[in-house]
């Protein structure tokens, strides 16, 4: 059994907040004066005896909004305030006073009072926010230090996305992300890529919410309770988080309490999601003259000639359905004097766009932060999300979308009994009802999870703080299906089956570090961190299922009542990693950077041989608009140069795979042939197996101009090695082989993005886009540099990962001149497909095979547009790939007259005659030619121009709102998914990759639906 440890959760850099930070300076100041950060508390100073004049005041953003918790200053003086909800003021200053008003994002403003009494102030957006605190692994950096590669999406930015998960609002937001939905399914979450693949195994990046490492995806935070989302994703940036940070890092800080008098707020939805895109398939009269002429193309008699069709069923339209959605979460936020709270409640609820799909998802979210005194700082936060969701079979086979394509239109929805049609002859194939697919296979999930972190800053010095961090992640997860008796034509179940699965997961972790601040002569700025963390894990599962119910009764649907066929399993992981880390920050006169980062892990999945990994981190940066010859140039605001390296890793998905483990199996054995159970070797051991290391080379500059233009360029260079698989063994082994090290790959490009912010008047704009590409090359397999094959997937070296592979067409056969004139395909007829024969011998076999495609886009790219007008608001952003392909499964059985099933519209325009110039092959009940084996014949391009959300906005002025007691109202439309710029020919071409061996297959996922909401934001 591991030994049990517990890991603390990483320090979010809650200092880096907006409105947290200032708020906070402020109230831990009052009355004795402002804190300047890093330098500790500027002494007070006897001030002469003048006349005092009470200032108030109102400070807004270029919208109008009031901005709460602005600094305002009286200037040589530590006279100041903070701006409440309102964003007011009031402030007693000396005669001829200037105000200096600034807050984070925005440039700082000098007011000389005069004679006013009451200031209207607008502060303007800094479109580089150079003092922008940005936070980091275990702490924040003002982004003018930076050297590591981040990207950072605001509160503003999500705010302009009505959806129900962070990943669908990161989606084109920031290059080298790439954000892809794996299926429309309610409460799906996307896959995220950051920076391509970079393993044969798990590709997910590492998620840390408010300091918390989380053991699977963001589910457990709502798009509202999100003040900043910060991406690491080079090695500089990353390796802090040492072995579990090679697919990149997401850290996502939470809301927390703001000055002044509580603040309720209420953000909600309702709308709807509908199919974006239906497929054409065949209708009763084209699919009966098909099939006709396939059998006749197959010298067998035409039936539907003779044979009256029953029906004319559209499937798609009985198994799509609009679907109802609404979101709601009610909050309050606010202060007293020592402490801050926030506090939310969520509801969520979908309706998915297939019959029997659904979503429901309750939430808590609580942040509360108490100061003890001027040293100690003690907080807690907690989060709680129960989710319930329905869901239907979408596999191979009888799955519901894949049974709506398949069924013939002939066959009526409802027999005159009411109950659902099915086939009456084989003309018709032996595909399920997708009625009674959706109903017999209908599954019922429900999780619950609990995140509670709760942690003490305590200031030692004035540069030196100290902060530990304790958090647990709980979570449960169980899932029901009952599969009834029926008889449908050729379908039929004489055992109804009850299935049900368990899963409970814990996660503890402990976590203590020291972080130093300190400013030397005003030229030498030195930030050094260490600390120390500890995280375990346990797993725990049961399945069980059982047959022979005596009746579909609702009630009769638990294990005592089933008779035949008991079916248990279950078992328990654990795994457990001790780490110890530090960082090292050095700046000379804001000019010259420096980092060094440091990580030692120590994990308990790892063999004796190599239990610890080392992963360690430079960069260095040179701010050129710094230095004398450029710091009087006016247009250039930003000119800084920066290039880093260094090594992260990634942990294995097995927990014991350094050792051998035993599988059990039944055996027949004795006179009586009475089963009895043994075990088997199912791997064998391998304490030398050790950490897949990413080496990573980043090297940009970034530019800004004339207080508007934003530009930043970087090349990264993505080196694994070490790459782990099962390393196979011959059959007679007995066993599946060892977890080894067997493979090296890199994935290289560069990113580039551009920022356009400016005000015309009244209007406020913003225009940005950003694009990456990719190179994926796979380096190493094996000792021997044996390809790996998967399905139609081959991955080999001096290729990227999982190309598609298989044969190349070249035509139709037009005529039986040309089948002779080829020799190596002697059983093809006119209107075969004709393969080409690569390597010139006098057949057609597997040597003529070669790569077809890669699932993996070479370019991605994104764009937003967000405009302001005297309270109008309007957003609109753009996402896409280029550069790679997509293996469109569906058309195997769809454009084949060998089945039964309907039709793609496409086999209208198959071949008939000599002289047809198509694609398609003649349609027949059979093909000795093998029309459609694995070959390009199924590739389709898979780029793509999608415009993923738009959004409209109104905010009513204030001076109506605050008649009737409202700090903000605003309504909104916003559509999610509206269309999408594609070739290809199925519903989606935004396909995951989950498998990087095998990725980039379409076989009927869940549409992603167009979502279109109406919403309303109110503050009170």
């Amino acid at each position: 059994m591991i030994n049990k440890l517990i890991e603390g959760m990483k320090h979010a850099g809650f200092e880096k907040l907006k409105r947290v930070m200032m708020l906070s300076v402020c109230l831990l100041t009052a009355g004795t004066g402002m804190m300047n950060a890093g330098s500790g508390y500027l002494p007070e100073t006897a001030e002469p005896q003048q006349t005092k004049t009470r200032i108030t005041g109102t400070v807004v953003d270029q919208a109008g909004e009031p901005v709460i918790g602005a600094n305002v200053i009286e200037k040589g003086t530590v006279n100041g305030v903070t701006t409440d909800v309102d964003g007011r003021f009031s402030l007693e200053v000396t005669n001829n006073a200037t105000l200096q008003v600034s807050y984070i994002g925005y440039l700082s403003q000098n007011i000389a009072v005069g004679n006013q009494t009451d200031l209207q102030i607008t502060l303007r957006e800094n479109a580089q926010a150079l003092e922008e605190v940005v936070v980091v692994g275990y702490g924040s950096q003002r982004r003018s230090d930076l050297i590591g590669s981040v990207g950072s999406v605001s509160e503003k930015a999500l705010a302009g996305r009505a959806t129900l998960t962070v990943e669908h609002a990161l989606q084109g937001k920031v290059p080298g992300v790439m954000v892809t939905q794996q299926n429309g399914q309610p409460g799906a979450a996307p896959s995220i890529r950051i920076r391509g693949i970079g393993t044969l195994n798990n590709n997910d990046p590492l998620y840390i919410v408010d300091g918390v490492p989380l053991t699977n995806s963001m589910e457990i935070i709502n798009n509202q309770d999100i003040e900043s989302i910060e991406i690491l994703k080079d090695a500089a940036s990353a390796s802090i988080y040492g072995s579990r940070a090679g697919n990149g890092v997401i850290l996502i800080t939470t809301k927390k309490g703001t000055a002044g008098k509580p603040t309720v707020f209420y953000d909600g939805n309702v709308g709807y999601n509908e199919f974006s895109k239906r497929l054409d398939i065949l209708n009763t009269a084209d699919f009966t003259m098909i099939m006709d002429e396939s059998y006749v193309n197959s010298g067998m008699e035409p039936y539907w000639k003779s044979v009256t069709p029953r029906a004319d069923t559209d499937w798609q339209d009985l198994v799509f359905q609009r679907g109802v959605v609404h979101s709601h979460s009610l909050g309050v936020r606010g202060s007293s004097d020592k402490s801050r709270y926030y506090l939310v409640v969520g509801y969520d609820d979908q309706d998915g766009t297939l019959i029997n799909t659904s979503y429901k998802r309750y939430s808590v979210k609580s942040n509360v932060e108490v100061d003890v005194n001027k040293k100690l700082t003690v907080g807690m936060n907690l989060s709680y999300i129960n989710r319930t969701y329905t869901e239907v079979d979408l596999g191979n086979g009888q799955g519901v979308l894949q049974s709506a394509l398949r069924m013939p239109p002939t066959v009526p929805a409802y027999n005159e009994d009411g109950s659902y049609g099915y086939q009456t002859a084989l003309n018709e194939g032996d595909a399920m009802s997708p009625l009674t697919s959706a109903e017999i296979y209908k599954g019922y999930n429900n999780s619950y999870r609990t995140l509670v972190h709760v942690y003490g800053d305590y200031k030692i010095l004035p540069s030196l703080r100290f902060r530990s961090n304790f958090s647990g992640d709980l979570q449960n997860w169980d899932y029901s299906n009952f599969q009834p008796t029926y008889e449908q034509g050729p379908q039929r179940n004489t055992l109804a089956t009850l299935t049900e699965r368990y899963n409970k997961n814990t996660s503890i972790s402990f976590e203590n570090f020291l972080t130093y601040d300190q400013t030397f002569n005003e030229l030498h700025h030195v930030t050094a961190m260490i600390g120390q963390s500890v995280i375990t894990f346990d797993e725990r599962n049961t399945s069980a299922s059982k047959k022979g119910f005596p009746s579909n009764d609702p009630y009769m649907r638990y294990f005592s009542a089933g008779t035949e066929q008991d079916q248990v399993s279950g078992g328990r992981n654990d795994w457990a990693l001790l780490s110890y880390f530090g960082r090292l920050n050095y700046s000379f006169a804001d000019r010259y950077l420096f980092q060094f980062n440091l990580r030692a892990d120590g994990s308990s999945r790892f063999g004796k041989n190599n239990k610890w990994g080392n992963f360690p981190s430079a960069g260095i940066g040179w701010r050129l608009s710094e230095e004398q010859f450029l710091k009087d140039v006016e247009w250039l605001d930003n000119l800084k140069l920066k290039g880093s390296y260094g090594i992260l890793g990634t942990m294995p998905t097995a927990y014991y795979g350094f050792t051998s483990t035993l599988s059990q199996m039944k055996y027949t054995l004795g006179t009586d042939q009475n089963p009895v159970i043994g075990y088997y070797p199912a791997s064998v051991d391998n304490h030398d197996f050790k950490w897949e290391t990413i080496y990573q080379t980043n090297i940009g500059f970034d530019l800004g101009l004339w207080d508007k233009v934003s530009f930043t360029m970087e090349y990264y260079n993505k080196y694994t090695k070490d790459i782990l698989q099962i390393l196979p063994l011959p059959g007679y082994s007995g066993t599946s082989g060892s977890l080894s090290n067997i493979g090296e790959m890199k994935n290289r490009g560069f990113e580039f993005s551009l920022g356009l912010n400016n005000r015309v008047g009244d209007l406020n704009y913003s225009v940005s886009g950003h694009l990456t590409t990719l190179k994926n090359e796979v380096v190493k397999l094996f000792d021997n540099d044996a390809p790996i094959t998967a399905g139609e997937s081959r991955t080999e070296v001096g290729r990227s990962i999982g190309e598609f592979y298989g044969y190349i067409t070249d035509g139709i056969f037009q005529n039986w001149s040309e089948i002779e004139a080829h020799k190596v395909q002697p059983l093809a007829v006119p209107g075969d497909i004709r393969f080409k024969n690569l390597n010139g011998d006098d057949k057609l076999d597997a040597e003529d095979m070669d790569f077809i495609g890669s699932p993996l886009p070479s370019l991605t790219y994104g764009a937003s547009i967000n405009l302001e007008y005297r309270g109008i608001d309007f957003s609109l952003a753009l996402t896409g790939v280029n550069g790679n392909s997509i293996y469109y499964s569906q058309k195997h059985a769809m454009v084949n007259g060998g089945y039964a099933f309907n039709k793609l519209s496409t086999i209208l325009e198959r071949w008939q005659k000599e002289g047809d110039q198509t694609t398609i092959p003649r349609v027949s009940t059979s093909s000795q030619n093998d029309n459609f084996r694995q070959s390009d014949f199924f590739i389709e391009n898979g780029s793509y121009l999608r415009l993923s959300n738009l959004q409209l906005g109104y905010t009513l002025p204030l001076a109506l709102t605050r008649k009737i007691g409202i700090q903000r109202t605003r309504f909104y439309v916003s559509v999610n998914n509206l269309y999408t710029f594609t070739t290809y020919n199925g519903y989606d071409p935004e396909i995951t990759i989950t498998n990087p061996l095998y990725g980039g297959y379409d076989i009927t996922a869940y549409p992603v639906p167009r979502t279109v909401l109406f919403g309303l934001n109110l503050t009170f």
